[in-house]
């Protein structure tokens, strides 16, 4: 995914960060593909790319989705690829076969080269309701459509352990692995003083309600109170993914800076000088991870269980209460050195692992 959120640009670039360490920088080139928009890179200097170009008009969608059916450019364009990676983000999630990159990117395309080019699969994870974990196995769809995925791939990485899984429940070989945000940052060490603790807030505590019934007020009554109770001996600071998020941190605590980093860069920098995160986007807590900073993740569906596979603290936002969460944080704090020396040995070894999983395929 390409400009949409900064998370993905974390998930991308670990994995640019395991290819550097197996090939020299300049004998990779990377073309990067937006799923959502695949015609954007692809069809730019293409007669049919004018379909795309075409003003809103009742039946547009259609027409295009017609053409889709049978083109056969994005075929002939990923066969000059040496590899092909699906760069991270769900993959399965309640009617993920409908999804708009399913037609033309995986069976237009990369299903028909096969057998034909490497293709991975990596950091492949799941997005149900925190309290529907199960609906997968209801659909014969979403089913069907792990087992083609699977079938067309070399090599799949499922980061949470629902997507590994159901995955292996289709009969679909697959390695649980850390996100590969977990190596957005180089290093291996993180030397810089710890000055704050960073605070990622969300509505209600994540993108979705899935019909759970999540109480918004509760869980910024939660927040207010971590933040009451942290600052009397620590400096707090908003971290923000969104121009939304920013207007959240202003409205539940207008006094404390807010920082809104706009790149990979620009986050890595605002990062590696915190004490802890609280985060309501996964990713936050996984680029945290990969510079040794902890972190408490709160959401509301099965993102949350990439943490564990980095094993970090996190909750469903229904299931957390104050008492609790302050606990956490404070210890997490306490125990920081601790903490930072466990996540980047646990860095060091995954992405060696990860490495010997890929460099065959390089």
């Amino acid at each position: 995914t390409i400009n949409t959120n900064i998370g993905d640009d974390f998930i991308r670039t670990g994995i640019e960060n395991i290819l550097y360490s197996l090939k020299d920088k300049s004998e990779i080139k990377f073309t990067y593909v937006n799923k959502h928009k695949p015609e954007t890179e692809i069809l730019k200097n293409s007669i049919f790319g004018f379909l795309y170009k075409l003003p809103n008009f009742k039946g547009r969608r259609t027409l295009i989705r017609k053409f889709e059916n049978h083109y056969t450019y994005l075929n002939y364009f990923f066969k000059n690829q040496d590899l092909i990676i699906q760069s991270g983000a769900p993959v399965l999630w309640q009617g993920c076969e409908k999804n708009e990159w399913a037609l033309p990117i995986w069976y237009n395309a990369i299903g028909k080269l096969k057998g034909k080019m490497p293709i991975l699969n990596l950091a492949a994870g799941s997005c149900y309701p925190w309290e529907n974990q199960k609906a997968f196995y209801e659909s014969p769809a979403e089913i069907q459509y792990a087992k083609d995925l699977g079938s067309f791939c070399n090599l799949t990485t499922t980061r949470d352990k629902l997507a590994n899984e159901l995955f292996s429940y289709c009969g679909v070989d697959n390695v649980l692995m850390p996100c590969t945000a977990f190596f957005v940052d180089k290093n291996f060490e993180n030397n810089n003083e710890s000055r704050y603790v960073l605070i990622n807030y969300m509505e209600g505590g994540g993108h979705f309600d899935w019909g759970q019934k999540i109480d918004k007020e509760v869980w910024e009554k939660t927040i207010i109170s971590l933040i009451s109770e942290l600052k009397i001996d620590h400096e707090i600071r908003f971290i923000c993914h969104s121009n939304e998020e920013v207007k959240l941190a202003k409205k539940i605590a207008p006094d404390l800076m807010t920082c809104f980093p706009q790149n990979v860069e620009e986050y890595l920098e605002c990062i590696k000088y915190a004490k802890l995160g609280i985060n309501n986007r996964m990713h936050a807590s996984v680029a945290m991870a990969s510079v040794g900073v902890p972190s408490i993740s709160v959401c509301t569906d099965t993102r949350l269980l990439m943490l564990e596979n980095i094993g970090a603290k996190f909750h469903y936002v229904k299931d957390l209460s104050e008492e609790l969460f302050i606990n956490e944080a404070k210890s997490l704090i306490e125990n920081l050195k601790i903490e930072r020396v466990r996540l980047f040995s646990l860095k060091k070894e995954k992405f060696e692992q990860y490495r010997q999983l890929i460099k065959k395929y390089v």
